[in-house]
């Protein structure tokens, strides 16, 4: 009878193998909890393997009791398995949940982050039922397929004979009956194991009402964004409408003032020109009064003439000759008055053309100025219809991606003593309409969510960063020491392409991984699954390239975790180096982060510095590495290989 119990034995491994069914359930439980899986499975044949040392053994010291002890021990611990295996994935569970509704930054990020968390929780739930039901199950096929291979002990005794003596009442007493196998199942199934999984099931009800709950919210929410989204569409197409029927207002009221300036400057004109005429008629009259003048200089010499022959002829009247002079003098006199008063007029009419000029010239100024401004106002408002007329960000990032129109700048990683070790690649993207685009823009949260988009821009940085970095090491500019980091994005760090296409470019440009660092922001390995981003960096060091963690410090994460993660450098970030901006900065924070570093092995670099007094500081921290404006601002390829030149 033994036999059956063989057969049914094996036959309840093969039966779940050949079924698709049976197949993924093992396959999916060794996914999410292998040694749990491995335990269950040596419990199993753990009888057998009893059952086999009795059956081979000579001497067969092996008793029916210690078997039945064996396959009990056996049952138990497949149960006793499958229940941690069921509170590991229910605390598991409860954790990522957790973490996912606590997420820090907006909405959008929150509502990722619970998402995220959602799937996570899904695999831990996964993982308690499939445990439990895979121990309750191995358990219960022990029991039962040991009921029959127990019978082997009794056909053994009866062969034996006399050999017993008396033991065939103790074999009797000892035989593994229904009641004990019965016994066996309630005491493996009791209450007591069972009542944790049941308080563990309704935990899980609970929580899945919970999410229940936050999804029903987070829909509402949404259609109350959508909502509120569509009002201000409105609002603002009205605003626009208001804009533009003001713009056509003001450019009537341009009209108006172009055609008064128009106007008066032709007042201004034909004053001037009346002005040139009184010029000309007072020219006239000055040479009449000189000509004048000339004529009564000639008759004064006539009269000269005469008193000079009246003096000769004293005896002829000196007295009259005297009167007639004196009369001519004054004559002469009044005329080069009259001509001094003439001159005069001619000045101040001079003065009143210039003063009318003044007026008339500042008055149009002034309309200038009004022409001025609201060309600006017009201009300002063309520039927000152009912005509004644009395609989106990332419909206008896509294009300029397929047709190449993206740029590349450097900034140099430099040692204390200012020696280059290194840069980090940045972005740059000159959009037709909206101009030089900021990297806060490109890689925004709204960004973010375009994952095609910002794994196809992180691919187009990689290859295109690496071909400079090709060329540099064919002319001999870059060193084999130097290392160029590239940052790349979250949605590209979890995408399986990742690791395949780094092996291609560095291939295609003939790099060695010695040059290469791979930069993540420590915002995306907060965000992350840690055991994801534990085996993508694994692989990322396989391939011999460095892992940098930039902006570290804004966060919350641990350096043990980067340690955990096999991360090579922790670059600090700008906020927390700006705080160094006197000599009452006491720098704790870079103090404990450079000490933690040091005992793990991780190297440090600070970014942002930008003046000699936080060189100094960060030196006596036990920083030698930085990244800044001190050294270098962001620059073109050419302008960093002339750069790199004048270092060596």
């Amino acid at each position: 009878m033994y036999f059956i119990g063989l057969f049914l034995y094996f036959s309840a491994v093969i039966l779940l193998t050949m079924f698709e069914v049976g197949r993924v359930f093992i396959t999916t439980t060794y996914s999410l909890a292998p040694e749990i899986l491995t335990l269950i499975v040596i419990s199993y044949f753990y009888p057998l393997v009893v059952f086999a040392l009795a059956y081979f053994s000579k001497e067969k010291k092996i008793t029916k009791t210690f078997f039945q002890s064996q396959v009990i021990l056996a049952s138990t611990l497949c149960v006793s398995l499958g229940l941690i295996g069921t509170f590991l994935g229910l605390s598991e569970m409860v954790a990522s949940i957790s973490a996912g509704m606590n997420a820090d930054g907006d909405f959008n990020v929150k509502i990722t982050s619970l998402l995220g968390s959602i799937g996570s929780s899904l695999d831990a739930m996964s993982l308690a039922f499939l445990t439990s039901i895979l121990g309750v199950g191995a358990s219960v096929v022990i029991l039962v397929c040991c009921n029959y291979i127990g019978l082997y002990f009794k056909d053994a005794k009866s062969k034996g004979g006399a050999q017993g003596g008396s033991s065939e009442g103790h074999s009797e007493s000892s035989y593994l009956d229904a009641e004990v196998i019965a016994e066996a199942i309630n005491r493996s199934l009791s209450a007591n194991l069972l009542s944790p999984l049941s308080a563990s099931l309704d935990e899980n009800n609970q929580l899945q009402r919970n999410i229940s709950s936050s999804f029903d919210t987070f829909v509402s929410n949404q259609e109350r964004l959508m909502n509120d989204d569509a009002e201000k569409i409105s609002t603002y197409s009205q605003k626009i409408i208001e804009q533009m029927t003001n713009n056509n207002n003001n450019i009537v009221s341009l009209q108006t003032v172009l055609e008064n300036s128009n106007r008066q400057l032709n007042q201004s004109v034909q004053v001037f020109n009346e002005n040139l005429e009184k010029i000309a008629d007072f020219s006239s009259e000055i040479n009449v009064e000189v000509k004048g003048s000339g004529a009564h200089l000639a008759s004064a010499q006539g009269l000269l003439e005469v008193i000079d022959g009246k003096l000769q002829n004293i005896n002829s009247g000196v007295y009259q000759g005297l009167e007639e002079a004196n009369y001519s003098s004054n004559k002469i006199v009044t005329e080069i008055s009259t001509s001094n008063e003439s001159l005069g007029a001619l000045r101040n009419i001079f003065e009143d053309f210039d003063v009318s000029y003044q007026d008339q010239l500042t008055r149009f100024n002034n309309h200038l100025e009004v022409q001025n401004h609201e060309s600006k106002a017009l201009s300002s408002v063309m520039q927000d219809l152009k912005f509004l007329l644009a395609p989106p960000l990332d419909e206008a990032l896509g294009l300029a991606i397929t047709n190449n129109k993206l740029g590349l700048a450097f900034q140099s990683n430099n040692d204390k003593d200012g020696k280059v070790i290194g840069c980090e690649v940045l972005v740059r993207w000159d959009d037709p309409i909206r101009g030089v685009v900021s990297n806060g823009d490109i890689f925004s949260p709204d960004m973010q969510n375009h994952q095609e988009l910002m794994i196809q821009l992180d691919k187009w940085v990689l290859n295109n960063s690496m071909q400079q970095l090709a060329t540099w090491l064919k002319t001999d500019v870059w060193t084999k020491e130097s290392v160029m980091s590239m940052n790349i994005s979250q949605s590209l760090l979890v995408d399986a392409s990742l690791i395949p296409f780094l092996k291609q470019v560095i291939e295609d440009n003939m790099i060695s991984t010695a040059n290469i660092a791979i930069e993540v922001n420590e915002s995306v390995i907060l965000s992350s699954h840690f055991e994801t981003l534990k085996e993508t960096f694994k692989e990322i060091r396989d391939l011999g390239c460095k892992i940098y963690v930039d902006h570290y410090g804004a966060g919350h994460s641990s350096i043990i975790m980067y340690q955990q993660l096999g991360v090579n450098k922790l670059k600090i970030a700008r906020s927390v180096v700006s705080e160094l901006r006197d000599e009452n900065a006491n720098g704790a924070v870079i103090r404990s982060i450079v000490a933690s570093c040091k005992e793990l092995g991780i190297e440090v670099i600070a970014e942002g510095v930008e003046d000699e007094f936080q060189k100094s500081r960060l030196l006596e921290f036990g920083i030698n590495y930085f990244q800044g404006y001190l050294s270098s601002a962001p620059i073109s390829s050419a302008d960093y290989t002339a750069y790199i030149n004048s270092d060596s």
